[in-house]
């Protein structure tokens, strides 16, 4: 008789300092649900896990106190830790989900206030904060969700946030919407980043949309 294994929570962050706890939102990952959750919630973190871009890149972070990698990446504001995007380590066991992206996004007096990457080799330090953890996100509901944040009332912290977590989407609707607001992003700031991260995405069709960019934008 064959014994089958109940489906280990591989997609969740590992963590050294802090917890997970299992999060559903009532009508999926959308901006509303996410906007009512963080008014209700005190000081944590809102994760999910998408594909990434490239399984061949690392999306860490380097300690301010050491040359090398910190323990665990320290996610909460004020720590010395930052996100660096390096080629991954192959010399060890391949991880089975070695592709995939965490999204995370923190919340703070009510509202959703920034928002960070990491790969999902890569352990977190939350501080001793929870991580709300959303299963099974499709892609695309991700997109449309760091798209909501690409306007002129989002504080550049989160359209900065949301754009890199575009650029490092499989997502083929997360170039688009890199397009789209490289293009038509409401201020220079937005524009400008839009274009930066691009440019590390490349393709054909990134380079001609950086190319109109310039040439147009006043």
């Amino acid at each position: 008789m064959m014994t089958l294994l109940a489906a280990p929570l591989a997609a969740q962050p590992q963590m050294i300092n802090g917890s997970v706890q299992p999060l559903a939102l009532g009508g999926g990952l959308t901006r509303n649900a996410v906007d009512a959750f963080a008014a209700k919630s005190a000081t944590a973190w809102v994760g999910y896990s998408v594909p990434a871009l490239d399984a061949d890149r690392r999306s860490c972070c380097w300690s301010g106190d050491s040359p090398a990698c910190c323990q665990a990446c320290r996610i909460e504001p004020g720590s010395s830790s930052g996100t660096t995007f390096s080629a991954a380590d192959r010399t060890g066991a391949a991880s089975l989900e070695a592709g995939d992206l965490h999204v995370l996004m923190r919340i703070s007096d009510g509202r959703l206030e920034r928002i960070r990457v990491f790969s999902h080799d890569c352990a977190l330090d939350a501080g001793g904060l929870t991580i709300h953890w959303l299963s099974s996100v499709a892609p695309a509901d991700s997109v449309a969700l760091l798209g909501s944040f690409l306007n002129a009332t989002a504080s550049n912290r989160l359209a900065d946030g949301a754009l890199v977590a575009l650029a490092l989407h499989r997502e083929p609707a997360a170039l688009e919407r890199l397009l789209t607001a490289a293009k038509d992003g409401a201020t220079t700031h937005l524009r400008g980043q839009a274009l930066f991260w691009l440019a590390q995405r490349a393709g054909d069709k990134a380079v001609g949309a950086i190319s109109d960019a310039i040439a147009n934008d006043p």
